[in-house]
């Protein structure tokens, strides 16, 4: 079929208006690029009304799609008119299944009659004819790699032609808000982890690392008088020991919660470690700040119930000042204010302390004995000393212990107690902690071979930090393997003490050192609150008995009876029991008598160097399990 000739005065005004409109597309859309983006329902609109204005239409929509049922839900609407019909907001998909079935699988939906059109006929009842759309142009948007909802464009009064020009820009615009959900959701992902890593989850308070920042925050805006106070609960052990998981949690969260009505409104109040908060003021009127200080120390109680029991908590608090702070002297800050809060629960508790000149000296020390161990790990000046573990009845040697100490220099032999602390406060104690497994799992082979025990295992100390802190299991696995030594020839030692500062994540890394095949055990027991229910929670292999107990247990009938009940309990929970600093020949007679199975301690052989050992154990062997001589007769 021939059509009518267009002549070229027509076809050259087609062309101008094509041009014209383009132009008029590109500016608008220009004008969305060009918008700030601070809110999305804001944004959202804006495009709709740019839309509708610059395609001349009645309505714009933006419907999402629901899961649950499946459909599309109104989110955002323009209309030219104000106050029609009252029409459906959601539209579900086993209502309108041609209308469903296009939006999933077109790229446009250009409809120039919706009463004739098979995709929009099904829809016209409810919603099109009340509000007399005749014409639609439904762009599907999609972000995050699945369909989002509908761009719906409603034309009424008379049908319409989409131009590919108003479907060009239509799906431009599209897309724009595609990116603008992307970008709000990655916006709101970011303030998100921002505030984790900023917030402690449980008591949603401020955690150090938001604390660091307002403290760096503070020095440089040169403000002057800033008062660091670092204040931990008393009871915070027995609580640990005696409370679930979820019931600490609720405790912390009622602690937060009291810090916070008792703080002035304009102090920062944080959650630093698990029992440990601390409150920052920003004033440089010495008297407000005593005042508060001392309006502080009396408003810090808190009864807290327990089971049937309410407990009243006390407070051991800590503070350090400035008249200007400098940047490079906010962790000295924390650290004078850790110090003396230290202080005041080693003087009791329940009691606020100011940091003083003899703190500052203290820490000194603890800086430059930091700056020494970091120099002698460097210069191998640490080393692993050997303990032997004897089965009391028999005599036979079936563990060693692996003790560290440092050969130090100037100072000579340093032992844990002396150096651990610091260790454990600079975070030196992770490094320590992989220099011990790596030295315990290359010399149990070099024990084993020398002394012809070829079931020898080796024990070892661990924090709760190097408990709990991740990666630690994979370290025990590739130390193992690279010695080739099986896991079941590794036992790890753990405090009541050190559990107690987390619990249930030292739980659960322990239960998955156990399924490794390494063995678990409970160091220092009867020391802590709650010993005996721990037998049941946690998973352990065997139980020490504090070396105090079995240093009192020949004269004191008190620490005697201590002993048989927590070796008569830890045999029936299935458990091994070991004791700990047997000095002389009457304590390993008791014990035998007793029943406890095995034993370590001084009455057979200090700790000694890897070099020294087999030699020390077969004097041991000699001299205290040697069968008896038979005198002959006469």
């Amino acid at each position: 079929m021939t059509g009518s000739p267009v002549s070229p005065e027509t076809g050259e005004s087609d062309r101008d208006n094509v041009v014209l409109r383009c132009e008029r597309y590109r500016e608008a859309f220009l004008l969305l690029l060009n918008a700030p983006f601070e809110d999305l329902d804001d944004s959202l609109m804006r495009m709709l009304a740019v839309l509708a204005t610059t395609l001349d239409v009645d309505r714009v929509g933006l419907w999402l799609f629901t899961d649950a049922p499946r459909g599309i839900q109104c989110a955002h609407q323009w209309d030219r008119e104000v106050g029609g019909p009252v029409v459906p907001d959601v539209f579900l998909a086993k209502d309108y299944p041609h209308y469903f079935s296009a939006i999933s699988s077109e790229l446009l939906i250009t409809v120039t009659d919706t009463r004739t059109d098979a995709r929009t006929s099904e829809l016209s009842q409810d919603y099109l004819e009340p509000l007399g759309i005749l014409s639609l142009l439904d762009v599907p948007v999609r972000a995050f790699g699945r369909y989002l909802g509908v761009l719906c464009h409603e034309h009424r009064g008379t049908t319409r032609l989409w131009t590919a020009e108003e479907q060009h820009f239509a799906s431009g615009v599209a897309n724009q808000i595609a990116l603008a959900h992307e970008r709000h959701q990655a916006s709101k992902t970011q303030r998100e982890l921002l505030w984790r890593c900023t917030h402690d989850e449980q008591t949603q308070l401020p955690n150090r690392a938001y604390l660091d920042g307002a403290l760096h925050a503070a020095a440089s805006e040169n403000t002057s008088g800033v008062t660091l106070i670092v204040t931990s609960v008393d009871q915070c052990s027995y609580l640990l020991g005696a409370l679930d998981n979820r019931t600490m949690a609720t405790v912390a969260q009622q602690i937060a919660e009291h810090l916070l009505r008792v703080a002035p409104g304009d102090w920062l109040v944080a959650r630093t470690a698990p029992n440990e908060f601390a409150l920052l003021i920003q004033d440089n009127d010495p008297a407000t700040v005593a005042h508060a200080l001392h309006t502080l120390a009396a408003a810090l109680k808190l009864t807290v119930q327990v089971g049937r029991q309410r407990v009243p908590l006390t407070w051991s608090s800590g503070y350090s000042q400035r008249e200007l702070l400098a940047s490079d002297d906010v962790n000295a800050l924390i650290s004078e204010a850790q110090l003396a809060s230290v202080a005041a629960h080693t003087s009791g508790g329940n009691c606020l302390v100011q940091f003083d000149s003899v703190m500052r000296s203290r820490l000194a020390e603890q800086l430059e004995l930091e700056q020494e161990m970091r120099d002698g790990l460097e210069a191998a000046e640490f080393k692993l000393f050997f303990q032997p573990v004897f089965k009391l009845e028999c005599g036979t040697c079936v563990a060693v212990e692996a003790l560290l100490r440092w050969q130090h220099p100037q100072r000579g032999m340093i032992f844990p107690d002396a150096f651990l602390p610091v260790a454990l406060s600079s975070g030196l104690i992770l490094e320590l902690s992989r220099f011990v497994v790596r030295e315990a799992c290359q010399s149990i082979s070099k024990l084993r071979q020398g002394s012809g025990l070829t079931d020898l295992q080796i024990a070892i100390n661990m924090s709760a930090p190097e408990i709990v802190v991740p990666g630690t299991v994979e370290l025990l696995a590739d130390e193992l393997t690279r010695a080739n030594v099986t896991p079941d020839s590794l036992t790890l030692e753990i405090t009541e003490s050190a559990l107690m500062l987390d619990l249930g994540r030292a739980a659960d890394v322990l239960s998955s050192i156990r399924d490794s095949g390494i063995k678990v055990s409970l160091d220092d027991f009867g020391t802590a609150y709650s010993s005996l229910s721990w037998l049941r929670q946690l998973p352990i292999d065997n139980v020490k008995i504090d070396r105090g107990f079995v240093a009192g247990m020949i004269d004191d009938h008190r620490d005697r009876a201590i002993v048989e009940g927590i070796a008569a309990l830890t045999r029936s929970f299935g458990r091994e029991v070991i004791a700990e600093g047997i000095d002389t020949i009457e304590q390993l007679a008791a014990l035998r008598a007793i029943g406890v199975e095995f034993g370590q301690g001084y009455l057979f052989s200090r700790a000694v160097p890897l070099e020294e050992f087999v030699p020390t154990l077969l004097h041991s062997c000699a001299t205290l399990f040697a069968p008896p001589t038979r005198t002959p007769p006469v």
